[in-house]
């Protein structure tokens, strides 16, 4: 911006130059113009824009944040250079990324810009608006505009569904109304495969009514 208007006093000091040695009408002209056009290239400034961010209350962490700003022309000027600067942090964990954008507005113009974050942690994301400036058509000048948008986005955990299979096991339970066909328990009264007496069996497990 400042190597800009370096360059526009050298053109104006030129002109006037060439003014002062031919000294005719189209010099003159010349000397008027270089003048004259890039201060009427100054009326964008006093424009009038406003920015407002759209996004999710939720988003699940390790997925893109993805939501937009809205870039409005309030004026019946043109905007040739809309500077605009989204800051996101993340209360919890203190990370923090900027993106900017330049765009140009016609009068009473909307735009919508969309914008996507990477979310890798939990915590409350915090969007805002942090520098919306115009600038004139040859960028020698710039002005900053009021910028008050905000927005939080939560970032939770990724959640899913949990599969619960049911299956009649009740021969694992520890304690079941039900008797297990395939190996006997610890009950000394439970029945389980009756055979004749072999030395060496158990004196507690043996069924004395029935043996």
């Amino acid at each position: 911006m400042r190597r800009r208007r370096i360059l526009w006093a050298a053109a104006i000091l030129l002109t006037a130059l060439l003014y002062f040695f031919e000294n005719n009408a189209g010099t003159l002209c010349l000397l008027a113009g270089s003048i004259f056009l890039p201060l009427l290239g100054l009326l964008p400034l006093f424009g009038r824009v406003s920015a407002a961010i759209s996004a999710p209350d939720v988003c699940a962490a390790g997925q893109q944040l993805r939501g937009t700003v809205c870039l409005k022309n309030a004026g019946l000027l043109p905007l040739p250079a809309v500077q605009l600067r989204l800051e996101c942090c993340n209360v919890r964990t203190g990370e923090e990324s900027v993106q900017t954008v330049s765009v140009s507005l016609l009068p009473k113009e909307a735009r919508r810009l969309a914008f996507a974050l990477d979310c890798p942690y939990c915590g409350t994301v915090s969007l805002r608006v942090a520098k919306l400036s115009l600038s004139d058509l040859l960028g020698m000048a710039r002005r900053s505009c009021a910028a008050a948008s905000s927005a939080e986005v939560q970032v939770l955990p990724a959640l899913f569904h949990p599969e619960v299979i049911l299956t009649d096991t009740a021969a694992a339970l520890p304690d079941s109304e039900c008797y297990s066909a395939e190996r006997p328990g610890s009950d000394p009264g439970e029945t389980f495969a009756i055979r004749e007496y072999v030395p060496g069996d158990v004196l507690r497990r043996i069924h004395w009514k029935l043996s």
